[in-house]
């Protein structure tokens, strides 16, 4: 969409014509992190969906479930881990320019990492969240196995013991 943005509005494109490469890619980091957050949303919301569902004994149901979700954290970590390694390089980019300490100066590079690492702290809360639940999710399903298999094995105590007295 930026892309067709600048190609359709001659006074945009003309504004970064004028600026480094680096303030480009720079507007171009703060608009895909502006997508990220409704992301970790998501995520933040599946897991409630998740939680819920194991404690209304859906256990069985959400295996597959978390194991997406796992997915979902894994596949948006590795973007941002790429997206942290280019705001370092545009960074040093920026210090070494041509332009020099102006273009520097310019950048709000401080402001993209942090945005990066509250993002990344985000994803880690959430990768943190969704192992437990699958652990806890994980125990209930042990939880159930258990008290079934007590259950056969008095059935089949009973049974075998009723046979004896015959």
């Amino acid at each position: 969409d930026f892309v067709d943005l600048l190609r359709l509005t001659n006074e945009l494109r003309s504004k970064y014509q004028q600026r480094s490469p680096e303030l480009l890619l720079e507007d171009i980091f703060s608009k895909l992190f502006a997508y990220v957050f409704p992301i970790i949303d998501h995520l933040a919301d599946d897991c409630d969906t998740i939680q819920d569902a194991i404690f209304n004994n859906r256990e069985r149901a959400t295996v597959y479930e978390i194991l997406l979700i796992r997915r979902n954290i894994t596949e948006t970590r590795k973007a941002m881990q790429i997206h942290r390694s280019a705001i370092r390089k545009i960074m040093h980019s920026a210090k070494k320019s041509r332009v020099g300490q102006r273009n520097y100066d310019e950048i709000h590079g401080d402001t993209l990492i942090e945005t990066t690492k509250e993002i990344w702290e985000s994803l880690e809360n959430l990768e943190e969240r969704i192992v437990a639940l699958q652990q806890t999710n994980e125990s209930r399903i042990s939880f159930k196995i258990t008290d079934i298999m007590r259950t056969l094995t008095t059935i089949s105590i009973l049974t075998l013991s009723y046979r004896d007295w015959e």
